[in-house]
């Protein structure tokens, strides 16, 4: 009697964590300005979509909210404390919820042998 209360248990929790998930139509998109402007990339956490790169990168998701994180395509990269969480793989940033363009500002310039890094932040237009 257990085993058949935990499978429905289960199961319940199954189906109603997939119908409770939203899909929002989404894009991520990279405004990137510097002389840099090529070796900045984002992925998200999807298993097949790979990485997108350079100054005006996006790509379009049909089911968001997303994960998503900026790495350097090449190169070592010196990090602006304002940015590091951009650049932080183990804790990804999410999409906000609703249909719309997110795009991640990043000013790169060259210091000493590093990218550095600057004025990231981002902006969200509803659809």
């Amino acid at each position: 009697m257990k085993k058949y209360l935990a499978n429905f248990l289960f199961l319940f929790f199954v189906l109603n964590t997939a119908y409770a998930s939203e899909k929002y139509l989404q894009t991520i998109q990279l405004n990137i300005s510097g002389d840099y402007k090529n070796d900045v990339c984002f992925t998200t956490s999807d298993l097949f979509d790979g990485k997108h790169c350079g100054a005006n990168a996006s790509n379009s998701y049909d089911k968001g909210p997303k994960h998503y994180y900026l790495f350097l395509n090449k190169g070592s990269i010196k990090k602006d404390t304002g940015c590091s969480k951009y650049f932080n793989e183990d804790n990804k940033q999410d999409t906000p919820n609703g249909n719309g363009t997110l795009t991640i500002h990043v000013n790169t310039s060259y210091e000493a042998g590093y990218t550095s890094i600057s004025g990231c932040y981002t902006t969200f237009i509803s659809e």
